[in-house]
């Protein structure tokens, strides 16, 4: 009967940590939001400025291309700008406490004795916490977390993969944004 009260203890603590590393997800959203605010309307005088000049210095036989032009360069500006936020966002993520709590519920859910771990070369967080748990890691390409092997069983619990998850959402939301 107490292995089952463990097994609870431990289900309701990774769902507790889950549901705080989400929290924090969803803060580093809304931080991502705040500053494609600031960059989106920078970019959108720039960019209008831009097909203003163009569209001045443009013959009437040539408005047609003068405003698929703009469109896209307003499309491919558009996707920097969204690339730029994310990548801005997940360096910000790397360096903060989210990122260790990351870390330990990967491994608190994934490790089990004996199974080798990778993880990004030069992750000091991730080498810190390994170093803490006696456990030398080899390096793989990935943005940071966690890929554990067992035998020829990888399981991956990188960030990549979670990011890659959740990154059409995250590019919806943030496209919804730049059009308000």
């Amino acid at each position: 009967m107490q292995a089952e009260d463990i097994l609870k203890e431990i289900e309701r603590e990774a769902e507790d940590k889950k549901y705080h590393i989400n929290q924090r997800c969803t803060e580093d959203l809304n931080r991502i939001k705040l500053e494609l605010e600031i960059k989106k309307t920078e970019e959108k005088n720039r960019i209008t400025e831009e097909a203003e000049e163009d569209i001045r210095h443009t013959g009437t036989q040539m408005m047609g291309r003068a405003r698929l032009s703009q469109k896209l360069k307003l499309m491919e500006k558009r996707k920097e700008l969204i690339d730029s936020l994310i990548d801005n966002g997940v360096k910000k993520f790397l360096t903060s406490k989210d990122y260790e709590k990351f870390l330990e519920s990967a491994f608190k859910n994934t490790y089990k004795k004996d199974m080798s771990i990778s993880i990004r070369k030069d992750d000091k967080k991730a080498e810190a916490f390994l170093k803490k748990k006696k456990i030398k890691p080899s390096h793989a390409k990935i943005t940071g977390g966690f890929i554990f092997t067992d035998k020829k069983i990888h399981i991956n619990k990188s960030f990549d993969l979670h990011l890659e998850e959740r990154r059409d959402e995250i590019e919806r939301e943030i496209a919804e944004m730049i059009e308000m």
